[in-house]
């Protein structure tokens, strides 16, 4: 009896601990949030100079001060949650894309097809990656822009594109013909589905567990990636609001104003670890599954 109660306690609060993938959630959903209302909540724009108060610090007119320009400091950070997130996402989920669909055909269909794709893979991955990485984005160069898409967003896109799609086919390839031979593909098979309908229906699902932590994490390595380059001056020019951008831009003030610097960090590493809470918590789910 008296086993029960103490135990009884102990697996309530259990319950009540909320889990890795509800405060990964919580975090990823506030930075969304406020990425979605940033015109409504920002309470300047985020472009806007006043040299009469340039360096200003934080007050109830200007929560986080201004930058060496004037501009709210507050204002952009939260602008700059649409640039990185938007960036992150699309930097992460197009390499998967491109990278599932080649990786899942060369796999599947072998032959020609898987032959051509491997090649190209150990093409790409012959090249220092760091070294490829930033001559591709030289190449490409970093003031264009379209839709909306900002300057400096759409080079940074198609590199990470063309460099990181091989990761996602390399893992969706082996998984590909590790479950290919199977029984129950074997089967579907026999039932006279056609093979893109087997691949697409009966293998895909079944092979992209990995794939989706993985994206999940690379969301957010692609954020610190772009705050990177941005400080190193490839990424998002200024004055676009961006955290690598902000951070760059007052490396030289830390020892007077040093929230300029702390709080577009603080918002970097806030967001990576929310996303790997989320992809170590789907990590945990997908292989009790």
């Amino acid at each position: 009896m008296t086993a029960a109660v103490v135990a009884r306690p102990a697996a309530a609060s259990r319950v009540r601990r909320p889990g890795k993938l509800a405060v990964g959630l919580g975090i990823v959903g506030l930075f969304v949030f406020v990425a979605l209302l940033a015109p409504v909540i920002a309470p300047a724009d985020p472009l806007a100079q006043d040299l009469l108060h340039r360096l200003a610090n934080p007050s109830a007119s200007h929560l986080l001060g201004t930058d060496a320009l004037g501009r709210d400091v507050f204002s952009r950070l939260l602008y700059a949650a649409r640039v990185d997130l938007r960036v992150g996402v699309l930097c992460a989920l197009l390499p998967m894309l491109i990278g599932t669909a080649l990786g899942a055909f060369a796999g599947f269909f072998g032959g020609v097809v898987d032959g051509v794709v491997s090649r190209v893979i150990e093409l790409v991955q012959s090249f220092p990656v760091l070294v490829f990485f930033l001559a591709l984005l030289a190449a490409i160069g970093g003031s264009v822009g379209w839709g909306p898409f900002g300057p400096g967003e759409i080079p940074v896109i198609v590199v990470f594109a063309v460099v990181g799609w091989v990761v996602y086919a390399r893992l969706v390839r082996g998984e590909v013909i590790r479950v290919r031979d199977l029984e129950y593909v074997q089967a579907a098979r026999g039932a006279g589905l056609s093979r893109w309908r087997v691949l697409t229906r009966h293998v895909l699902p079944n092979v992209l567990n990995q794939t989706i932590v993985y994206v999940v994490l690379d969301v957010g390595l692609a954020i610190l990636a772009l705050a990177t380059l941005s400080f190193l001056g490839l990424g998002i020019p200024s004055p676009i609001p961006e955290w690598g951008t902000m951070i760059a831009e007052s490396r030289d003030r830390f020892a007077q104003q040093w929230w300029l610097i702390v709080t577009p960090g603080l918002a970097i590493a806030l967001l990576g670890i929310g996303l790997a809470l989320i992809g170590d918590a789907l990590d945990d789910r997908l292989k009790r599954r």
